[in-house]
């Protein structure tokens, strides 16, 4: 269920939102995997998010929002790379190019180890999808990110509509 609009305008000192990004990396033969820029709430060691432990690491994200201009949101996701914390993912994943991306927002009352446990409460995940590493370095890695239809070669239908391939209603029309 989205978050009200009456909940997220109000302004809760004890209860911050939280970003959860989720990448899915599985295609690439890595694994499904949740990162944050967040710390852990108060008095607790890690942040729970679906049955699953957050890894809580310096990040950054911006362009996610969509606007009027008819332009795309073309999202860059930054990770802290001092830890080396995703180093081997990124190895062995290619770069995680192509791995999906999805960005949860969520109360800290409502992660599985908040106050009030309610993962249902996150909103609708925006997805996306890795299209390049923009920067590696030993401080930092940077993606930018893409819709998935935008992806290369992707064509709409997915399918070629014959007739000969179970569509009858394909090819010459009929005259009334």
């Amino acid at each position: 269920m989205p978050l009200p609009i009456s909940e997220l305008q109000k302004l809760h000192i004890d209860d911050p939102l939280i970003e959860i990004i989720a990448i899915d990396a599985t295609n690439k033969g890595g694994e499904f995997f949740y990162i944050t820029g967040n710390p852990p709430p108060a008095g607790q060691t890690a942040i729970m998010f679906k049955g699953k432990t957050v890894i809580s690491l310096p990040m950054q994200t911006d362009g996610w929002e969509e606007n009027v201009d008819g332009l795309l949101p073309t999202p860059t996701l930054t990770v802290s790379n001092i830890n080396k914390d995703l180093f081997d993912i990124v190895q062995s994943t290619g770069d995680l190019v192509g791995a999906k991306v999805l960005r949860y927002l969520i109360f800290a009352k409502n992660l599985d180890n908040g106050s009030q446990p309610d993962s249902t409460k996150a909103s609708e995940p925006a997805t996306f999808v890795i299209e390049r590493k923009t920067h590696h370095s030993d401080t930092h890695i940077s993606w930018r990110c893409i819709l998935p239809f935008e992806l290369p070669n992707l064509t709409i239908p997915r399918r070629r509509i014959l007739r000969s391939r179970g569509f009858p209603g394909a090819g010459k029309g009929q005259r009334l």
